[in-house]
């Protein structure tokens, strides 16, 4: 049996990132996915990698795979790209990890556990953002009482990319075991 490895460069890494960056608009902001550790790579060594060389944001996975990224001291905005469970939203929300949401209920639980017992429910006009905003869904944000303020929005169609009540359903039975 042999073995296998994969070797990467900074140089190249970096030289990938600025390339990248160049190519798309001033106006837009750029996000590396570097779930699954940077896809075998390291997650925290290639985030610092990217973020040095025009990376903006970093999408993981998970809330842990977040959370490894915050131990190494990686402040730059993280995107969770999957279903945080509703006791761990805490946690993401200290942690400084955006969510994206997919339905109502998921919106619901960010912003109950966005403010404290004391804590005033962001409006229109009241300045700052809250710890952790939501990222996007499509729909029903009128339906959520002192609703957070959107970072994005998810683009047409992504419930057949996993989103929508499809991937609660999914999550629900993951979340289970």
């Amino acid at each position: 049996m042999y073995r296998k490895w994969v070797e990467i460069s900074r140089k190249h890494l970096a030289e990938n990132a600025q390339y990248c960056q160049s190519i798309i608009s001033p106006n837009c902001k750029m996000l590396a996915v570097v779930k699954a550790n940077a896809y075998g790579h390291g997650s925290a060594q290639c985030s610092k990698i990217l973020l040095e060389n025009g990376v903006d944001w970093l999408g993981v996975s998970s809330l842990g795979e977040g959370l490894i990224l915050r131990e190494n001291a990686i402040t730059a905005p993280v995107l969770c790209l999957g279903i945080v469970p509703p006791e761990n939203i805490p946690q993401a929300i200290d942690n400084n990890i955006t969510l994206t949401v997919c339905d109502i209920d998921e919106a619901i639980a960010i912003n109950k556990a966005s403010f404290s017992e004391e804590s005033t429910p962001l409006s229109p006009s009241m300045p700052g953002p809250p710890k952790s905003p939501l990222l996007a869904f499509r729909g029903g944000l009128r339906e959520v009482p002192h609703c957070l303020p959107l970072r994005g929005r998810c683009p047409e169609g992504a419930e057949g990319a996993g989103g929508g009540s499809g991937r609660r359903e999914w999550a629900k039975g993951v979340h289970r075991k």
